[in-house]
């Protein structure tokens, strides 16, 4: 993978993150996203905890791991 194309899906999944964690925050309901190599999680994780009212959690095992946006408690 180039340079180019990496940029380009960190891009894609930090834009993912922020629609799933807007609309986390607008239902109140947890998302579970589609399974992720660590390093995709990674960037979901990062994307996510800069934004107020969300946090990001990693479920499952595996190929199966995938993260989870949730609304922190109040």
């Amino acid at each position: 993978m180039s340079a180019a194309d990496r940029n380009k899906r960190e891009d894609d999944l930090s834009a993912l993150a922020r629609r799933i964690a807007d609309r986390v925050i607008r239902t109140g309901c947890y998302y579970e996203m589609e399974p992720m190599n660590p390093y995709e999680r990674h960037i979901i994780h990062t994307a996510i905890a800069e934004i107020d009212g969300v946090r990001s959690e990693s479920k499952g095992d595996g190929p199966a791991r995938h993260v989870v946006p949730v609304r922190p408690p109040t």
